[in-house]
């Protein structure tokens, strides 16, 4: 497998046509881009960002990332490796093909983007945005670590024991001839577990860890990661005056020392990353937002009643012209149906046939005529027998009203000749009385207006029946 890996060739394939070279350094930073912005995608989905703020940012931060990696590497070298004195000098501090890319110049260069994009947007923090960016970071110095390795790049010190000449402990480097720290393995198996922590800080909380927290960790843990590696890491041009101490090393050690400050005081609520003068900018921001969202529905629906009424004013004409052909093609019909009639022959036996049918139509005219005038016969007779009955019921009410004013005059005569001890049960004794009287009265009534009601019934029977034996003997006639 070793030698499998040393046996790798820098370019990966040739461009058809113009047989230009395409590097592995190249496809693995690329590879490195994407993948990072997909998982990118999918942790701002979770955070509530939207997909065209992720795209707008995608445009800002990659450029300027990739800007500022290549400028970090180049400034320090300008001079030795890199002449400014002639066009193909300058040509080569642009040409990336050979690597020469620093991560501490991406993060700079990224956090620049992601505050512009907050700042034309005004949705969300530079903070909230962070917390995303750097997780995806993350997974995209781990594949593009593996452009060092095609490159031949990023290499510790020489190895000198023998058990340790193999890889991933180790790596052969041609240009030397000899054995070399794996140090861009190293960083990526240290930025996976990094990754891990991050995303179980992410997902794995039940309350959403606060604002800045993601963001800090990196830092913090780059620093550490990065700082430490150096000491394996060959001679550096980037020194303090004439010591042996390196800038990025003490930068990334700095970087390490603020952050756990930082993260301490964010936990605690001393410090925030979401500034009230921010928050404004996105309140005015959303303001202007809905003002035009609702001139926007205004005019639409403007436009929308405008054209219902011409659609409806189109549908009404065709409705008018659509009833005009009915009418048009109704009348030529009935034309043709007349003409067709006075031309067509007459046989004497139909018409035969039709004038009885006709007198048959006319008989049975007749019969229905007849029905109906003794249907209302019955109806006239029901009506009577109400009336008479209404007539009864006035009477009983009379004889009970008559009934009920002898039964006060007499107990009225009672009361008066009783003594004035007994005044009280005399009253009472009266009264029950008058109500049993008024309670026969009530019975007989009702059983006087029963008495009246029957008979009437009785007699209205044999009228119906006579009736129906008329219609059925019609009918049987018929």
């Amino acid at each position: 497998m070793s030698n499998l890996l040393l046996a790798m060739d820098r370019i990966a394939f040739y461009l058809p046509f113009i047989n230009k070279p395409v590097y592995w350094y190249g496809i693995f930073v690329t590879l490195g881009i994407l993948l990072a912005f997909g998982l990118y995608m999918l942790i701002s989905y979770k955070k509530g960002i939207d997909i065209d703020f992720s795209l707008e940012l995608f445009i800002w931060v990659v450029p300027l990332a990739v800007v500022f990696c290549r400028v970090f590497y180049v400034v320090p070298r300008i001079g030795t490796e890199y002449h400014l004195d002639s066009w193909d000098g300058f040509v080569d501090m642009l040409n990336i093909s050979n690597g020469g890319l620093t991560i501490i110049g991406g993060i700079f260069g990224g956090a620049l983007g992601i505050f512009f994009c907050c700042l034309r947007n005004r949705k969300y923090t530079l903070a909230q945005v962070a917390d995303c960016v750097v997780i995806a970071l993350l997974l995209g110095q781990i594949i593009g670590r593996w452009g060092n390795f095609f490159n031949q790049e990023l290499y510790g010190v020489e190895v000198t024991q023998d058990w340790m000449k193999h890889f991933p402990l180790a790596v052969y480097i041609e240009s030397t001839g000899t054995w070399h720290y794996a140090s861009f393995f190293y960083e990526g198996v240290l930025n996976a577990i990094g990754l891990a922590i991050a995303l179980v800080i992410f997902f794995v909380p039940k309350k959403p860890v606060k604002t800045g927290t993601i963001m800090i960790f990196y830092l913090g843990w780059y620093g550490l990661v990065r700082g430490t590696l150096e000491f394996i890491k060959g001679t550096d041009p980037m020194t303090i005056g004439g010591t042996k101490i390196k800038i990025v090393q003490l930068i990334c050690y700095l970087m390490f020392i603020v952050a756990i400050v930082l993260q301490i005081l964010l936990q605690k609520g001393v410090i925030r990353f979401e500034t009230k003068w921010f928050k404004r900018l996105c309140e005015q921001k959303r303001e202007k937002e809905l003002a035009l969202m609702a001139e926007k529905g205004e005019q639409t629906k403007g436009a929308n009643t405008e054209y219902s009424e011409t659609m409806v004013s189109e549908n009404m004409l065709a409705d008018a012209l659509a009833k005009e052909e009915l009418l048009d093609e109704e009348q030529t019909g009935e034309f043709a149906h007349t003409e067709d009639i006075d031309s067509a022959p007459i046989n004497s036996q139909e018409n035969i046939e039709i004038s009885d049918l006709e007198g048959e139509n006319k008989d049975i005219d007749k019969n229905i005529d007849i029905e109906k005038s003794e249907d209302s016969e019955i109806i006239e007779e029901k009506a009577l027998v109400e009336n008479e009955n209404n007539v009864l019921s006035e009477e009983v009410k009379k004889e009970v009203k008559s009934d009920v004013k002898t039964t006060k005059t007499s107990t009225s005569k009672k009361s008066s000749s009783a003594q004035g001890k007994k005044t009280s049960q005399s009253k009472s004794t009266s009264t029950s009385k008058s109500t049993a009287a008024t309670k026969k009265t009530t019975k007989t009534a009702s059983s006087s207006s029963t008495a009246t009601k029957s008979p009437a019934k009785k007699t209205a029977s044999p009228k119906k029946q006579a009736k129906k034996t008329e219609s059925e003997d019609i009918d049987k006639k018929k």
